[in-house]
């Protein structure tokens, strides 16, 4: 958002909502978030179930790890670890081994969790969804290319592409 406002992107997709007085957004996308641990894990009552699991993330600008830290601060959690990964297989694979537990999408997993790698567990509705937007500047020229792509997100929008 940051490279969009200082005229360094022409546009980008980033996690919403985004509500800025100099950009336009349009929504492209919305995930359901699920909370996956390790296959040989019990179901999950309560969000305290995994005080003391280790959390595993991407790094910092995530919207899933921003949205599983916001989740746990609203109840009070503070993970005692957090490791931190660069690739989805990673998370997964340390899942899947039993090293700690994640929030990711769940049309991501749904491999994992039908081949028994993994478990997936429902969050609050409040926690559960993130959009996808796309973002640029109400006040820059918008050449060609840029606005052929903002009228094929509407038409998608609009279900004219499937």
């Amino acid at each position: 958002m940051a490279e969009v406002l200082n005229y360094e992107l022409d546009a980008a997709f980033v996690a919403g909502p985004i509500e800025h007085p100099e950009l336009v957004s349009q929504t492209v996308a919305e995930e359901e978030l699920v909370l996956v641990t390790d296959p040989l894990h019990r179901r999950l009552s309560f969000v305290k179930d995994i005080q003391h699991r280790t959390i595993l993330v991407f790094r910092r600008g995530c919207s899933y790890r921003a949205r599983l830290e916001e989740w746990l601060r609203h109840e009070g959690i503070i993970p005692e670890k957090t490791m931190e990964f660069g690739t989805l297989d990673g998370i997964i694979g340390c899942v899947s081994a039993g090293l700690g537990v994640s929030l990711l999408p769940r049309s991501v997993v749904e491999k994992h969790v039908q081949d028994h790698r993994i478990l997936q567990h429902p969050i609050p509705e409040r926690f559960a969804k993130v959009k996808t937007v796309f973002i640029y500047r109400k006040d820059q020229y918008v050449s060609l290319p840029l606005k052929r792509m903002i009228e094929m997100l509407k038409d998608e929008e609009r279900g004219l592409y499937m």
